[in-house]
């Protein structure tokens, strides 16, 4: 009777590198601002992660790692995939948050500010101006597949940085990435509300000198239709 072979060798270590993409590919997921919506189903979340995961594992030629000897060795290996996956996904939230950002500086601008509701996804107060530019920047970001690309930047950083050889100094990279995007997002908002705010500026400053020569016009009744 011929002996059975040892399928553990082979198959024990593709399953712990396929683990090791499905947890930096669930941190780009978590991270991504159309997952915070509240209305994709935790099931079709992790159908997806995992139809990814598969297509990525096939697509890097089958990597293998070996399985760690303990629990702190697979907190070690697990942890810095999902921290990159983070770092990815927080960049692309960077990048379509600014225009929420930029439209709730230029609501203000505008005299809009006070028109705020509480956004069913995330269940945090939000304007209107900025639902809208939100709702804009995501049109625009999936109509010029930018999806597309996000998906090419998993592949990238799985080939740039493989798994199992994230070393520290690549995580404090990324935790620096990380910790920066907060000052890019609120430049790329400043920039893109940089008209708004200086066509605010100007319209402010020639209803003030209006005000001053003629004081029996009332400002309220033209002034909040011409901000708007």
């Amino acid at each position: 009777m011929l002996p059975l072979p040892d399928f553990s060798a082979t198959l024990l270590p593709w399953i712990v590198a396929s683990t090791c993409i499905l947890f930096r590919l669930i941190g780009v997921i978590v991270a991504m601002p159309f997952s915070q919506t509240g209305r994709i189903p935790q099931r079709v979340r992790v159908t997806f992660a995992l139809y990814l995961t598969l297509g990525f594992f096939f697509g890097l030629g089958l990597p293998s790692l070996q399985p760690p000897e303990s629990v702190a060795g697979w907190f070690a290996l697990i942890l810095p995939e999902t921290i990159i996956g983070l770092a990815l996904g927080l960049f692309v939230r960077v990048l379509i948050g600014s225009a929420a950002s930029m439209g709730q500086l230029a609501s203000t601008t505008v005299g809009l500010g006070f028109a705020t509701f509480v956004d069913p996804g995330t269940g945090a107060q939000t304007d209107v101006m900025g639902r809208l530019m939100l709702l804009l920047a995501a049109v625009v970001f999936v109509a010029m597949d930018g999806h597309h690309l996000v998906f090419r930047a998993m592949f990238d950083c799985l080939q740039a940085v493989p798994i199992g050889t994230a070393d520290f100094a690549t995580l404090s990279r990324g935790g620096y990435a990380i910790a920066s995007l907060g000052t890019d997002l609120f430049l790329l908002a400043l920039r893109m509300a940089a008209p708004v705010l200086a066509g605010g500026l100007m319209l402010y400053t020639v209803l003030g000198v209006i005000a001053r020569v003629a004081p029996q016009i009332n400002l309220f009744a033209f002034g909040f239709v011409l901000t708007i």
